[in-house]
């Protein structure tokens, strides 16, 4: 990944995983548990990617910068700063940053 400037990393994010529990009446529900708490930058798809994009399944995704995390895959859910739950499509990582990019969790 090209250098990153530190100051672009001004959002927390948290990382983490569903696991199911039951509830006081007896269901079973989907929780949320936090592993990580870390600060990501936004990171803008140039115009030639966004065109490519278009019509796929990768014309709704977001793409993030975080400093990079050894065991991270694409089994962990992330929560944004707009409190809204993401699933990892692809990991690029290199010994600093880990780009991720994100879809919207069902």
């Amino acid at each position: 990944m090209k250098k990153l400037d530190i100051e672009r990393l001004n959002k927390r994010c948290s990382i983490g995983t569903y696991t199911s529990t039951q509830d006081e009446y007896g269901d079973v529900v989907e929780e949320y548990v936090n592993k990580y708490k870390v600060w990501y930058a936004e990171l803008s798809m140039t115009y030639n990617q966004t065109l490519e994009s278009f019509g796929t399944p990768l014309q709704k995704t977001k793409t993030i910068a975080i400093r990079h995390i050894k065991d991270l895959d694409d089994t962990f859910r992330v929560r944004l700063a707009d409190n809204q739950d993401y699933e990892i499509v692809q990991i690029n990582q290199d010994e600093v940053y880990d780009m991720l990019v994100l879809q919207p969790h069902k």
